[in-house]
């Protein structure tokens, strides 16, 4: 719901205006009032609105003098203006310095519910430009990408967010930024370190999850809402990029119960649901048995109520994770890069499906959380080993 702040001297309007039913009817609320520019101005240092209402004149500071002031500061929250009959001359001047929209008052409930209607479906529209924009550029940014307030990535990201839904070609990404349709391709290799195609796959998977998470549509429908050639070509993109099929992505909300395990000789065996229980079945047993090292596995969700259980996460920056990578396997630091992106995007949506959404990283889900870019791994495991017996004894792992 949107946030509107009030402005008008007139203590009976104000009490007029704030019981009208336009407001909810249009999905927005009164969330402050002002009764003047400068009161306006100070509530504004206080909160966030998303819509400013009001009126022309006013004492210290008036309308006008309330527009430009945001204009000013950089602050392009949308203003509509209320003016009397008289006054068009201050509406319009307020119109050229990028006002919304006016109204004459007084006004009835059918007026304002009109302007209203059109600055909602406005704030909605800017919302959404926003949030596929940020969407882009996140996507761009986990690629290693970074985006500048202007240049050719800037642009690029800009044009690729206005068009995530259908599907564009090469050709019409260079057209919009002016370029060749070769020149473009080597701009955007050398900009990003990705051919077009590779880069706008993941830009689409990347709004395909969104998608898969926010809506009721299924797979079958996003891959051609977004222009893939057939479900199937969506799957193996979305697979590749991912590491898990939309299908169940889907389910991400909906944890098992690893409580429950099949025996290996039950046909219902054959899932991976079932399976998970038969490694929660395992790991508990192991808790029971005797003292163990578990990595991963959602092993601190799984033992989460044990009193006996050291949950520690360990960390390095990425700096540091791409070169030993680089040093372990003889790859690039793009393909470093790369490979840890697809592996911790894997690792996230496991540690959420069989959790129930909890994120991976969250420090709280630990009782100890140790960064290996600033401490040596012999340091860590001394650090390990001392957590261990502050909580368990001096005599834990002897």
């Amino acid at each position: 719901m949107y946030r509107i702040l009030l402005v008008e001297d007139d203590e009976a309007l104000r009490y007029v205006y704030a019981h009208m039913h336009a407001w909810q009817e249009n999905g927005v609320c009164l969330a402050a009032q002002a009764v003047n520019g400068k009161q306006a101005l100070e509530q504004m240092d206080k909160e966030r609105f998303d819509l400013i209402v009001t009126d022309i004149r006013m004492p210290f500071i008036d309308g006008l003098e309330l527009l430009r002031e945001l204009r000013r500061r950089g602050i392009q929250t949308p203003v509509i203006l209320v003016s009397s009959y008289g006054e068009f001359e201050y509406a319009r001047e307020g119109l050229v310095l990028g006002a919304f929209d006016y109204i004459v008052k007084p006004f009835r409930e059918k007026q304002l519910n009109a302007v209203l209607s059109r600055a909602a479906q406005s704030l909605s529209a800017h919302t959404d430009e926003d949030s596929q924009y940020a969407l882009v550029r996140e996507t761009f940014e986990t690629l290693g990408i970074p985006v500048q307030e202007d240049g050719f990535v800037h642009t690029l990201a800009a044009f690729l967010a206005a068009h995530l839904n259908g599907v564009i070609t090469m050709e019409q990404a260079a057209e919009h930024l002016g370029l060749s349709k070769d020149y473009f391709g080597k701009q955007c290799r050398s900009y990003t370190g990705m051919a077009f195609g590779a880069l706008y796959n993941q830009v689409r998977v990347a709004y395909a999850r969104q998608l898969l998470r926010e809506s009721t549509d299924k797979a079958g429908e996003i891959s051609e809402r977004l222009g893939f050639a057939s479900p199937d070509y969506f799957t193996r993109i979305f697979q590749d990029i991912t590491g898990c099929r939309p299908s169940l992505l889907r389910l991400i909300r909906k944890a098992p119960d690893i409580d429950r395990a099949y025996a290996p000789s039950d046909r219902k065996f054959v899932s991976d649901d079932n399976l998970f229980r038969i490694q929660a079945w395992i790991i508990r047993e192991l808790a029971k048995s005797k003292p163990c090292i578990i990595i991963g596995k959602c092993a601190n969700h799984i033992l989460r109520d044990r009193a006996n259980v050291l949950s520690v996460y360990v960390e390095a920056p990425r700096k540091t994770c791409v070169e030993s990578i680089m040093q372990k396997s003889g790859v690039t630091a793009e393909q470093a890069n790369k490979l840890i992106v697809k592996t911790d995007q894997y690792r996230a949506e496991y540690y959420k499906y069989y959790t129930g959404g909890d994120d991976w990283t969250n420090p709280t889900l630990y009782d100890l959380t140790v960064n290996t870019g600033r401490l040596s791994r012999e340091d860590a495991a001394r650090l390990i080993i001392q957590a261990a017996r502050i909580k368990f004894g001096e005599d834990a792992l002897y």
